[in-house]
C-alpha cells in the first residue's frame, strides 16, 4: 500500500541539481507503489524542484535539458563585477539579459510539456515574496508556469532592480521553506517532508557590500527555514549537505550533476527507506489483505517492545482528531442578595472530529 506524502522543497539557487536527485528517488518510489506524492511546494529553486516532481516527464530528461540550456545561459551570467555593481546602484538588475520566463519556457513547456500548474500531475503551490503587502504568496493554480517560475526566482539586485516596478520577487526571502499549509492538511494528504540543506557558518570576513548585503540574506532566510524545520520535525527533514553555493552554477553542471549527484542519491534512498520504516504502512498480514492490522502475541501480559514503539511513534505523530470549534462560557456569581462574589463559573466546550481510532492498551 503507497504512503500518501507532501513534499516541501527549500529555495537553494544552483544547488537545484541536487534536488533533482530527490525528485528522482521520489518518482521510482511512486512507481513502485511505495509512496503517492499528494501535493509539493517550493519557494526560488525549491519552486523549480516541486514543478519537476509533479511532471510527467523523467527526471533524465530534465537532467538533460539542464545541461544544454544551462551551457547557452551561463555566458549571459558572466559579468563584469564593477559593470554589474553600476546596474545596481542604478536600480537595473545584475544580470539584465537573463529572461527567467524564456528559461522556464524552455525548461518545462516545450515538446507538449505541461504549460499550467493545473497541468501537472498533483497541487503544486510556489511561492513569492510580495513586496507591496509584505506577505509570502504562492501563484494561482491556472498561473502558466513560466510566470509563476520567474516571479518566485526573481532575487532582488541578481534579477530585478529598485527601478523595476516589479513588487513580486524571490520567494525565498519570505517563506524559503514553506510547511505551513502543507501541515495543516497532513490529516487528508498525508505526513509532510522537507528537504533543506544543512546549514553553515557565513563568512566573518566581509570585504564589501556585496558580501554584506549576501550574508544578510543568508542569516534572515536560515532563521525562517531553522523554524520551518522545527514544525516539520527534524525526523520528517533530509538535509543535503554540499559545497555548492546559490550561485555556483558552473560547479553545479558539473560536479553537482556528476559525482555529487549520485552521492545525494544513494544518501537520500538509505533515507527515505528509514523514513517509510518508522512512518510508513503497516504490511501485509499472512492472508495478504490490509484490511486489518495484525494482533501482536502477548505473553505475560507484555507487549513485544518493537509493537509498543511503534504504536507509540504513531499515537506522538498522527493525529486522531480534527477541532472544528472550542466555546467558552462564563458565568458571574451572586450570593443570595444579588451582589457579585468576584468570581465567575467557567464552562469550556470542544466540538470535534474523529479522524482515526486511538486504541490504548493497558499493561
Amino acid at each position: 500500500m503507497a504512503t500518501p506524502i507532501q513534499v516541501v522543497f527549500q529555495g537553494g539557487g544552483a544547488k537545484l541539481c541536487l534536488m533533482l536527485v530527490v525528485c528522482e528517488v521520489l518518482k521510482k518510489y511512486e512507481a513502485d507503489n511505495r509512496i503517492k506524492v499528494e501535493k509539493a511546494a517550493g519557494s526560488s529553486a525549491g519552486a523549480i524542484a516541486a514543478v519537476m516532481l509533479a511532471s510527467k516527464k523523467s527526471p533524465e530528461t530534465y537532467k538533460i535539458a539542464i545541461k544544454a540550456i544551462g551551457a547557452r545561459y551561463l555566458p549571459m551570467m558572466k559579468v563584469r563585477w564593477w559593470r554589474g555593481a553600476w546596474r545596481v546602484f542604478n536600480g537595473r538588475a545584475y544580470f539584465p539579459d537573463l529572461n527567467l520566463e524564456r528559461l522556464f519556457d524552455e525548461l518545462f513547456c516545450q515538446n507538449d510539456g505541461p504549460k499550467r500548474l493545473n497541468d501537472l500531475r498533483f497541487e503544486v503551490e510556489l511561492y513569492f515574496t510580495d513586496l507591496f503587502s509584505l506577505n509570502a504568496r504562492y501563484a494561482p493554480s491556472d498561473e502558466a508556469i513560466p510566470k509563476a517560475l520567474a516571479r518566485s526566482c526573481r532575487f532582488p539586485f541578481a534579477f530585478v532592480g529598485f527601478a523595476s516596478k516589479d513588487t513580486e520577487v524571490d520567494g525565498g526571502l519570505a517563506l524559503n521553506l514553506a510547511v505551513d499549509r502543507l501541515k495543516q492538511d497532513e490529516s487528508t494528504n498525508g505526513r509532510v517532508i522537507g528537504i533543506s540543506f544543512s546549514a553553515a557558518f557565513g563568512n566573518s570576513a566581509k570585504s564589501n557590500l556585496l558580501s554584506f548585503t549576501q550574508q544578510l540574506f543568508s542569516a534572515a532566510i536560515q532563521s525562517e527555514v531553522s523554524r520551518s524545520e522545527a514544525i516539520l520535525g527534524r525526523q520528517n527533514v533530509f538535509l543535503i549537505d554540499t559545497n555548492i553555493g546559490t550561485f555556483d552554477f558552473v560547479d553545479a553542471l558539473g560536479d553537482g550533476l556528476g559525482v555529487h549527484y549520485d552521492l545525494v542519491l544513494l544518501r537520500f534512498q538509505t533515507w527515505l527507506e528509514g523514513w517509510l520504516g518508522s512512518f510508513g504502512p503497516i504490511g501485509l498480514d499472512p492472508s495478504g489483505h490490509t484490511s486489518k492490522l495484525l494482533r501482536p502475541v502477548l505473553s505475560n501480559t507484555q507487549l513485544a517492545s518493537p509493537i509498543a514503539r511503534e504504536i507509540d511513534d504513531r499515537l506522538k505523530s498522527e493525529p486522531c482528531t480534527h477541532a472544528l470549534g472550542a466555546f467558552t462560557y462564563e458565568t458571574a456569581m451572586l450570593d443570595g442578595h444579588g451582589e457579585f462574589l468576584g468570581k465567575y463559573r467557567t464552562r469550556i466546550e470542544t466540538v470535534f472530529r474523529v479522524i482515526r481510532r486511538t486504541n490504548v492498551f493497558a499493561v
